[in-house]
C-alpha cells in the first residue's frame, strides 16, 4: 500500500485568459498567516498578498491590477477556504 502525493493545480482567470498557478504547501499557508499576524498598521498587506501568489506561480502584472476583493477572494480559492 503506498501514497502519491500530487500538487494541486489551480487556475486563475483573468479577463477570459487561464493562468495556472499551483496550490500553497502547508508550510507556506503557515508562512504567510505568520506574516499577516505579524504584520502592523504600516504593513503593505496587498504586496503581501501580491508576493505570495507570485511565488505560486501567479503573474505579478495581473495581480497588480486586481482589487482587493480580488486578491482576498483568490486567496479564499487557494487555500480551499472557497472552492468554485
Amino acid at each position: 500500500m503506498s501514497f502519491e502525493y500530487k500538487e494541486e493545480n489551480l487556475v486563475l482567470i483573468y479577463k477570459g485568459q487561464n493562468y495556472e498557478f499551483r496550490a500553497p504547501s502547508a508550510i507556506e499557508q503557515r508562512q504567510i498567516s505568520r506574516k499577516f499576524k505579524e504584520a502592523d498598521e504600516n504593513a503593505d498587506v496587498v504586496g503581501l498578498y501580491v508576493d505570495f501568489f507570485v511565488q505560486l506561480g501567479c503573474p505579478q502584472d495581473v495581480l497588480e491590477k486586481m482589487s482587493m476583493t480580488g486578491l482576498l477572494d483568490l486567496f479564499a480559492y487557494s487555500v480551499g477556504a472557497k472552492k468554485n
